[in-house]
């Protein structure tokens, strides 16, 4: 019954533009080669990690981070591509997600985890981005990181904030990424460094491949 109202929850969002390509970190290295060539590729960093741009449908993009063995971090988004990294998230026309932080709630049956330091939301001039993280129920060794982009509420709260407080509902997600805990030090460092759960939390019980599914090549 539990599962039957999350699927509805998740079918009533508008069609949404992002997927994964069937990818999961923790798979070898050469299963990006599905992806075919990347669009920009950085050199290995300090940890030995490799990050790779890749295009997806509906100008998506998909970042692969993986060293010579296992793909351990992915992200997807639409983005301003420019040399490929880093940038704000792309605004008017297409969004790379429909969803919104109050979709999410329902469709995870929770809030998620917050990770501290570096709390659940960050103020960067007059924009906000939140987060909201989720172990994966059926994958306990990857974490599902939710990102929110927020340039229109007025900043009332503090600059960076570690505590749970009220999520704004109607905002939407501009970026989801899936980290090997293996990985997580590498790329998140101490900001990551504990994960504590906000009221209710759970593990991300819906399989990836339903919450983010394959979407059509244009």
């Amino acid at each position: 019954m539990i599962r039957a109202l999350v699927l509805l929850c998740l079918l009533a969002l508008p069609v949404a533009a992002q997927d994964f390509r069937g990818l999961m970190p923790g798979m070898a290295a050469g299963e990006r080669g599905r992806l075919g060539e990347p669009l920009a590729i950085a050199p290995p960093d300090e940890a030995g990690l490799i990050r790779a741009v890749y295009p997806l449908p509906f100008d998506q993009r998909l970042e692969v981070y993986h060293d010579t063995r296992r793909i351990l971090a992915l992200g997807t988004w639409t983005l301003p591509f420019g040399a490929g990294f880093g940038g704000r998230p792309a605004t008017g026309g297409l969004r790379s997600f429909t969803a919104t932080i109050a979709d999410v709630t329902r469709m995870a049956g929770s809030e998620g985890y917050i990770y501290q330091p570096r709390g659940q939301y960050y103020h960067e001039g007059t924009d906000t981005l939140w987060w909201m993280v989720y172990p994966l129920a059926d994958n306990p060794d990857v974490m599902l990181e939710l990102r929110f982009f927020d340039s229109e509420t007025p900043r009332t709260l503090p600059m960076l904030n570690a505590d749970t407080v009220a999520l704004p509902g109607d905002v939407q997600m501009t970026r989801a990424t899936l980290y090997h805990r293996d990985v997580i030090p590498a790329i998140l460092g101490d900001m990551a460094a504990t994960l504590i759960p906000r009221p209710g939390a759970a593990p991300f019980a819906l399989p990836i491949a339903e919450a983010f599914p394959l979407t059509d090549l244009p």
